[in-house]
C-alpha cells in the first residue's frame, strides 16, 4: 500500500489562480528577490478532479523599467530546482539575458518542495543504498549483476514509498506547468525561458507541446531529445574523451600549472600513465592514511573524480593534483584536490529546501524513459554500447540513468507522444552546444535543433558541460542579442572560449582580457562585467573554484 506522500501536498480548490502576487520570500538573503506560489492542477489528465499542488516560485526583477517580460530559467538535472539557482546567480544571468526581463525559476514536480520524490526516510539509509551499488560496471565480472538487483530493490522501494507520486513528476507535466505559470503572470501569453542540460529537454518539450507560444527560448548544453525519452542516450558521451583527451594536451601546453605534466612528454604519455594507475589501483587500493573514504585512492574514486572534473574545466588544476598526488603518494594535496573536485553540485548554502540523493532525478528521468527490460540480458546490448562510446565514463553513465529506468515500475503521466519533427515555433528556438562537453555533444544539439523550423546552433570552441563551464563573451553576446530582440547569430558562427584552461592562480579578469583584445576596447567595462557573470553564473550552477 502507498504511504500517503502527496496528501501533504494537495488542496481541493474550485477554480485555479488566474494572476501570481509578488511578496517578500522571507529569507535570509540581500539579493533583492520577490516570491510566490501558484496553484496548479495536479494531473491534468484528470478533469474531474479539483486537486492542486502549489509552485513555489522566485523572482528578480528587472533592473531596467519598465520590464519587457518574465524569463524562466532551468538550470538542469533533473532533479534541481530553480529557486536556489535564480537566487544565487540571478544577477549575474540578467547581464547576460539582459537587464529589462524579470528572471523566475521555479521548482519542479519531484524537486524543492513540489511534491519531492524521495524513496529514503534516512541519509543512512541512502548512503547504504548507494555502497552496495557499484560505481563502475568495470568495477569487477560481478559488478553488473549486482548494479541489477541493487536497482531492482531501488525501483520496489521508490514504487512502495513514493508509487503516488511517481506518475506525477513527468516532463510533459512540467511543460503544462510552465504555461500556467506564463498565462498567470498575465503579460503576452509567450514563454521565455533560459534553460541548461535537462532544462533542453525541458525547453525542446514544451516548444512542441505549446508551438504558437513560444517567444524567445535558448537550450544551451543540449539533451539528445529522441534519445532521452527513448531510454538510449549514448549519444550523450559522444564526446566525453575528447573532453578527457583536451584536459591531457592542456596539461602539456601548460606545464607550470599543471603539475601532472612532470608525468609525461605528451599528452599520450599522461593518457598512457593514467591508464595504468587505474588499473593498477582497481586491484591494489593506494593507503595514503587512515580516514575512509578520501584518504584510500580507489579505481572508483579516480574514475568518478576525473568524470565529474571534466564537466567544470575550472577544476582541472584540482584534477591535475589529484592525479599527481596519487601517482607521488602526497596524502595531504589528494585529501584537497579530492574534496574540491567531488565538491561540484553540492546544496551546502541553498536558502530553499533541496532533497540529496539522485532519487528525483531519477524519479523524473525514469517515468519519461519508455524503455523497460526484464532481464540484464535484455540490455546487455545497450551496456556494450555504452562502453563502446566512452572510455571514461561508459562503464558509469548506465549505472544511475538506464540500469533503474528499464525496471521503474511508475510511467509519467501526461507525457508528450508528438513528433520532435517539423515542429514550428512562433519564434525561432536558439541553441548552444560546445565541440567538448562530456555529457551533452555538440551533435546533440544539431539533431535536436533540426526538428524545429528556423532554429539556429551556436557553436563555441570549448570544453566542460554547458557554455558557461568554459565562459565566452561572443556566446554571451550572442545570447543577450537574441533576448534583446529575437538577432540570430549567423549561420555557422563559431565563438570561442574567454578564459583559458589552466589560467594562472592568480588570473584577474583584466589579465584574461587583455591578451584577448590586445587594446583596451571602448566597452572594456563591460567585458569585465559581463564575463564576471558567466563565472558567477558556472560557480552557481555546477560549483568549483572561482574561475577568477
Amino acid at each position: 500500500m502507498f504511504r500517503s506522500t502527496i496528501l501533504l501536498f494537495l488542496s481541493a480548490v474550485t477554480s485555479l489562480a488566474s494572476s501570481i502576487t509578488w511578496s517578500d520570500c522571507k529569507v535570509n538573503t540581500t539579493v533583492p528577490v520577490t516570491c510566490a506560489s501558484l496553484e496548479v492542477p495536479l494531473d491534468y489528465t484528470d478533469a474531474s478532479s479539483n486537486k492542486t499542488i502549489t509552485l513555489n516560485m522566485v523572482r528578480l526583477p528587472a533592473t531596467q523599467q519598465p520590464s519587457k517580460g518574465s524569463i524562466l530559467v532551468n538550470p538542469g538535472g533533473p532533479g534541481e530546482g530553480a529557486r536556489n539557482f535564480v537566487l544565487e546567480t540571478g544577477e549575474a544571468l540578467s547581464l547576460i539575458t539582459g537587464p529589462e526581463y524579470d528572471l523566475i525559476g521555479f521548482d519542479p514536480r519531484g524537486t524543492g518542495e513540489t511534491i519531492p520524490f524521495s524513496c529514503y526516510s534516512t541519509a543512512i539509509e541512502r548512503d547504504l543504498a548507494a555502497v552496495l551499488s557499484p560505481q563502475q560496471l568495470t568495477d569487477s565480472d560481478t559488478a553488473p549483476g549486482l548494479s541489477w538487483a541493487v536497482n531492482r530493490m531501488l525501483a520496489a522501494r521508490c514504487y512502495e514509498t513514493a508509487g503516488d507520486i511517481g506518475e506525477l513528476i513527468g516532463t510533459g507535466f512540467v511543460a503544462r506547468d510552465m504555461m500556467q505559470i506564463v498565462d498567470a503572470l498575465g503579460e503576452d501569453g509567450l514563454l521565455r525561458y533560459y534553460g541548461f542540460s535537462y532544462g533542453t529537454a525541458l525547453g525542446a518539450t514544451v516548444a512542441a507541446m505549446f508551438p504558437d507560444r513560444m517567444d524567445k527560448v535558448v537550450l544551451d548544453g543540449v539533451l539528445n531529445i529522441d534519445q532521452y525519452y527513448s531510454g538510449s542516450g549514448t549519444q550523450e558521451l559522444l564526446d566525453t574523451d575528447s573532453v578527457y583527451e583536451g584536459f591531457f594536451k592542456s596539461c602539456i601546453e601548460s606545464p607550470d600549472l599543471c603539475p601532472l605534466a612532470r608525468h609525461g612528454a605528451s599528452a599520450t604519455n599522461l593518457s598512457n600513465t593514467i591508464s595504468s594507475l587505474l588499473e593498477q589501483v582497481k586491484y591494489n587500493p593506494i593507503p595514503l592514511g587512515y580516514t575512509l573514504p578520501t584518504e584510500l585512492v580507489t579505481y572508483e574514486a579516480l574514475r568518478t573524480s576525473i568524470f565529474q572534473a571534466l564537466y567544470a574545466p575550472n577544476t582541472w588544476p584540482a584534477l591535475a593534483t589529484l592525479l599527481d598526488a596519487a601517482l607521488l603518494g602526497n596524502l595531504t594535496a589528494y585529501v584537497q584536490a579530492y574534496n574540491d573536485i567531488n565538491g561540484l553540485f553540492s546544496s551546502a548554502g541553498n536558502v530553499f529546501p533541496e532533497k540529496q540523493g539522485t532519487e528525483a532525478l531519477q524519479g523524473i528521468r525514469c517515468s519519461d524513459s519508455n524503455l523497460r527490460a526484464s532481464n540484464l540480458s535484455d540490455i546487455e546490448p545497450l551496456l556494450r554500447a555504452y562502453e563502446a562510446t566512452s572510455y571514461v565514463a561508459g562503464a558509469q553513465e548506465p549505472i544511475p540513468v538506464v540500469i533503474p529506468c528499464v525496471q521503474w515500475k511508475m510511467k509519467a503521466k501526461g507525457a508528450y507522444t508528438g513528433s520532435f519533427s517539423n515542429v514550428k515555433t512562433k519564434n525561432p528556438l536558439l541553441f548552444v552546444g560546445n565541440t567538448h562537453d562530456p555529457l551533452t555533444p555538440l551533435a546533440s544539439a544539431m539533431n535536436t535543433s533540426a526538428g524545429f523550423e528556423g532554429s539556429r546552433v551556436l557553436t563555441v570552441n570549448a570544453y566542460g558541460h554547458t557554455s558557461i563551464a568554459q565562459p565566452s563573451l561572443c556566446a554571451a553576446r550572442a545570447i543577450r542579442a537574441y533576448f534583446a530582440n529575437g538577432t540570430m547569430p549567423d549561420a555557422g558562427t563559431i565563438c570561442q572560449p574567454s578564459v583559458a584552461l589552466f589560467p594562472p592562480p592568480s588570473a584577474s579578469i583584466s589579465s584574461i582580457l587583455q591578451p584577448l583584445n590586445h587594446t583596451r576596447r571602448a566597452d572594456g567595462d563591460e567585458e569585465t562585467r559581463l564575463l564576471s557573470a558567466l563565472g558567477r553564473v558556472h560557480r552557481g550552477r555546477v560549483g568549483g573554484a572561482t574561475l577568477f
